[in-house]
């Protein structure tokens, strides 16, 4: 689960102020998915169901997603079936862009995430896996 800041134009009457305005979730069953936590706010309850925006569950072959790591609408997500996946925010819909196969030697991969700032470039990852392995 990560917590973001809602996109201009994606809703331009909402409130930003609340809770970042966006959760993105990911779990077992290998969908990535984008809620709006305003919709709620926005018919006045405070403890009500988020809206789903938009869900990705092209990336990983329906196997699980243990691990993402957002940054600037870019999503990478690592998963049980060996592969990274990037997803794209655009707005409020997710769209998948690319999918590493084998980063890991082939193993599960529990971890991913972006290089620092400044780092190795605006696409370098890191992953780690089951075995130990490290890939990127």
């Amino acid at each position: 689960v990560q917590l973001l800041a809602a996109q201009a134009g994606a809703d331009e009457g909402a409130d930003d102020g609340l809770l970042g305005g966006w959760l993105l979730s990911a779990a077992n069953d290998g969908v990535l998915k984008l809620w709006d936590l305003r919709a709620a706010a926005r018919t006045g309850k405070r403890a009500g169901t988020p809206k789903l925006l938009a869900s990705e569950a092209s990336m990983h072959s329906g196997k699980g997603i243990f691990s993402m790591h957002e940054r600037g609408g870019s999503v990478l997500t690592a998963s049980k079936d060996g592969s990274v996946g990037l997803t794209v925010i655009a707005l409020s819909e997710l769209r998948a862009e690319r999918t590493w196969e084998g980063v890991c030697d082939g193993g599960v991969v529990k971890a991913v995430a972006w290089s620092g700032e400044g780092g190795l470039g605006p696409s370098t990852f890191a992953a780690g896996g089951r075995g130990g392995g490290v890939g990127g």
